[in-house]
Protein backbone atom coordinates (compact mmCIF):
# COMPACT_ATOMS: atom_id res chain seq x y z
CA UNK A 1 0.00 0.00 0.00
CA UNK A 2 1.26 3.46 -0.87
CA UNK A 3 1.88 6.09 1.76
CA UNK A 4 -0.64 8.92 2.11
CA UNK A 5 2.14 11.33 1.10
CA UNK A 6 2.12 9.75 -2.36
CA UNK A 7 -1.58 8.95 -2.75
CA UNK A 8 -2.70 12.49 -1.94
CA UNK A 9 -1.01 13.58 -5.18
CA UNK A 10 -2.76 11.07 -7.43
CA UNK A 11 -6.00 10.56 -9.30
CA UNK A 12 -7.46 7.10 -9.97
CA UNK A 13 -8.90 6.76 -13.49
CA UNK A 14 -11.83 4.49 -14.44
CA UNK A 15 -9.48 2.38 -16.57
CA UNK A 16 -7.15 1.53 -13.66
CA UNK A 17 -4.37 4.10 -13.86
CA UNK A 18 -3.08 5.95 -10.81
CA UNK A 19 -1.94 9.25 -12.31
CA UNK A 20 0.54 11.47 -10.50
CA UNK A 21 -0.65 15.08 -10.12
CA UNK A 22 2.40 16.33 -8.24
CA UNK A 23 5.61 17.74 -9.62
CA UNK A 24 7.55 16.49 -12.63
CA UNK A 25 11.24 16.23 -13.45
CA UNK A 26 12.07 15.81 -17.13
CA UNK A 27 8.38 15.02 -17.69
CA UNK A 28 8.30 12.16 -15.16
CA UNK A 29 6.58 12.07 -11.73
CA UNK A 30 8.99 13.47 -9.14
CA UNK A 31 8.97 14.49 -5.48
CA UNK A 32 11.35 15.61 -2.78
CA UNK A 33 12.57 12.72 -0.64
CA UNK A 34 15.24 13.11 2.03
CA UNK A 35 16.23 16.48 0.58
CA UNK A 36 16.60 15.28 -3.03
CA UNK A 37 14.31 15.22 -6.04
CA UNK A 38 13.59 11.59 -6.88
CA UNK A 39 11.40 9.81 -9.40
CA UNK A 40 8.11 8.72 -7.83
CA UNK A 41 7.95 5.43 -9.75
CA UNK A 42 11.16 4.43 -7.99
CA UNK A 43 9.71 5.38 -4.58
CA UNK A 44 6.57 3.35 -5.29
CA UNK A 45 8.58 0.34 -6.44
CA UNK A 46 10.75 0.48 -3.33
CA UNK A 47 7.73 0.81 -1.00
CA UNK A 48 6.16 -2.32 -2.50
CA UNK A 49 9.13 -4.46 -3.60
CA UNK A 50 12.27 -3.21 -1.87
CA UNK A 51 15.38 -1.62 -3.39
CA UNK A 52 15.78 -1.14 -7.13
CA UNK A 53 18.96 -2.84 -8.39
CA UNK A 54 21.71 -0.41 -9.35
CA UNK A 55 21.53 -1.19 -13.09
CA UNK A 56 17.71 -1.04 -13.29
CA UNK A 57 15.11 1.63 -13.99
CA UNK A 58 11.40 1.59 -13.11
CA UNK A 59 9.00 2.02 -16.02
CA UNK A 60 5.24 2.18 -16.55
CA UNK A 61 4.10 -0.74 -18.68
CA UNK A 62 0.76 0.93 -19.49
CA UNK A 63 2.14 3.72 -21.68
CA UNK A 64 0.99 6.49 -19.33
CA UNK A 65 4.07 8.49 -18.38
CA UNK A 66 2.51 9.80 -15.15
CA UNK A 67 0.97 6.48 -14.02
CA UNK A 68 2.39 5.20 -10.73
CA UNK A 69 -0.04 2.28 -10.27
CA UNK A 70 2.13 -0.45 -8.71
CA UNK A 71 0.64 -3.14 -10.99
CA UNK A 72 1.69 -1.06 -14.01
CA UNK A 73 5.34 -0.75 -12.96
CA UNK A 74 8.21 -3.00 -14.00
CA UNK A 75 11.99 -3.06 -13.83
CA UNK A 76 14.19 -2.94 -16.89
CA UNK A 77 17.68 -1.76 -17.80
CA UNK A 78 18.17 1.72 -19.20
CA UNK A 79 19.39 0.22 -22.49
CA UNK A 80 16.32 -1.99 -22.82
CA UNK A 81 14.05 0.92 -21.93
CA UNK A 82 15.63 3.06 -24.67
CA UNK A 83 14.99 0.37 -27.29
CA UNK A 84 11.36 -0.07 -26.19
CA UNK A 85 10.82 3.68 -26.08
CA UNK A 86 12.29 4.08 -29.56
CA UNK A 87 10.22 1.20 -30.94
CA UNK A 88 7.07 2.89 -29.66
CA UNK A 89 8.07 6.19 -31.23
CA UNK A 90 8.20 8.01 -27.92
CA UNK A 91 11.57 9.66 -28.45
CA UNK A 92 10.51 11.44 -31.64
CA UNK A 93 7.34 12.80 -30.03
CA UNK A 94 9.18 13.88 -26.89
CA UNK A 95 11.94 15.59 -28.88
CA UNK A 96 9.31 17.65 -30.70
CA UNK A 97 7.67 18.64 -27.42
CA UNK A 98 4.65 16.44 -28.04
CA UNK A 99 3.07 13.72 -25.98
CA UNK A 100 4.52 10.29 -25.63
CA UNK A 101 3.74 7.92 -28.47
CA UNK A 102 1.24 5.21 -27.63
Amino acid sequence: MLTPRLTKRTVRTPDGHLLWTGGLANGYPAAKHEGKTVYVKRLVWEEINGPVPEDAVVISTCGQRTCIEPFHLALTTSGRYASVRDALGRYAAEAQGGEEGR
